[in-house]
């Protein structure tokens, strides 16, 4: 993985030890989304310098809770920290000993995982880059096509089309993109 230009989902559980209201803190350099419970309770998907953003949700002790965390770096430094605090939890980087793997995903009878199609209609996708505002993924097909999602679905117009300059055989083919931050 390259330091820069790169994405990451964290997922798992997390069991507090106090029942109340937490305030969730991240302190990242560029984009972040955090969910609790399947609840959005930060989102700033935006290239930023490091920042701290919060939200809070309520949790009860000993039960498990949902989290995940998507993160994307564009340039400069990685930063992605989660804090948590409430009344009772002093506020501290959440340590190893609440957090649990996530539930495994389904598997088939023969046991191999299932595969889930987030996006269909691709052919041969190579790479993926965001708006700035996080809104829209543009997506690379080797063979120099680069089509648009909008609130997940892919739009039918490509928003560029390279075909006649593009050598899609084999390894070769449209296999980067860079959306300007200012787009």
């Amino acid at each position: 993985m390259t330091a820069d230009n790169f994405t990451v989902r964290w997922t798992g559980r997390i069991e507090p030890r106090f029942t109340g209201l937490y305030t969730f803190r991240v302190r990242v350099d560029d984009g972040v989304r955090l969910w609790v419970d399947h609840q959005s309770i930060i989102d700033r998907w935006i290239d930023q310098a490091a920042t701290v953003r919060t939200g809070t949700i309520a949790l009860q002790a000993g039960v498990f809770h949902d989290i995940r965390m998507d993160y994307y770096e564009r340039a400069g430094s990685a930063v992605a920290e989660l804090s948590w605090q409430s009344n009772e939890q002093p506020l501290e980087i959440i340590p190893a000993s609440p957090l649990y793997p996530a539930e495994p995903p389904p598997m088939t009878p023969g046991g191999n995982l299932q595969a889930q199609a987030v996006i269909t209609g691709l052919s041969q996708p190579t790479t993926v880059d965001f708006s700035p505002d996080g809104s829209l993924r543009y997506i690379a097909e080797q063979r120099g096509i680069v089509r648009v999602v909008q609130n997940g679905i892919l739009l039918t117009t490509p928003l560029l089309d390279f075909r006649d300059r593009v050598n899609g055989v084999r390894d070769r083919g449209l296999l980067g993109l860079a959306v300007h931050p200012s787009f």
